[in-house]
C-alpha cells in the first residue's frame, strides 16, 4: 500500500465515522509502511507528528473504551460507542477512561 493509498483511506475514514474498529486496520498499515523499504520522506507523512500520530490517539482512545467499565454494563446494551447511557447526558471521562471506574449506576451484564 502506497502513501496516499493509507491517507486517503484516513480522510474518507474521518468523514464517514463508522465501523470504529477500522481505524485499528489503518495503524496496521501504517506499521506495515513503515517497516517497508519505502523512501523516508515519505514516512515522514505518518511521523513525527503526522497521520500516525493522530491513528494511535484515535486508537488508544478506542481501546480504552473497549475496557472501560461503559462497556461491561447492561444499560450500555454492548454500545461501548455510543456518547451516553441512561443515566447520564454524556459520560464523565473519570469513568469511562479507566477500567474500573466508580460508576453509581453500574450493573454488570
Amino acid at each position: 500500500m502506497e502513501s496516499q493509498d493509507i491517507t486517503d483511506w484516513i480522510e474518507r475514514k474521518r468523514k464517514e465515522d463508522s465501523h470504529p474498529e477500522e481505524w485499528f486496520e489503518i495503524r496496521n498499515a501504517i506499521k506495515k509502511f513503515m517497516e517497508s523499504d519505502k523512501p523516508e520522506n515519505e514516512k515522514r507523512i505518518f511521523y513525527p507528528l503526522g497521520y500516525g500520530e493522530s491513528v494511535g490517539m484515535i486508537c488508544d482512545g478506542l481501546a480504552r473504551m473497549e475496557r472501560c467499565i461503559c462497556s461491561q454494563c447492561r444499560k450500555k446494551d454492548g454500545d461501548i460507542y455510543a456518547d451516553s447511557c441512561e443515566v447520564y447526558d454524556a459520560i464523565p471521562k473519570e469513568i469511562w477512561t479507566v477500567e474500573n471506574g466508580n460508576c453509581p449506576s453500574f450493573e454488570r451484564k
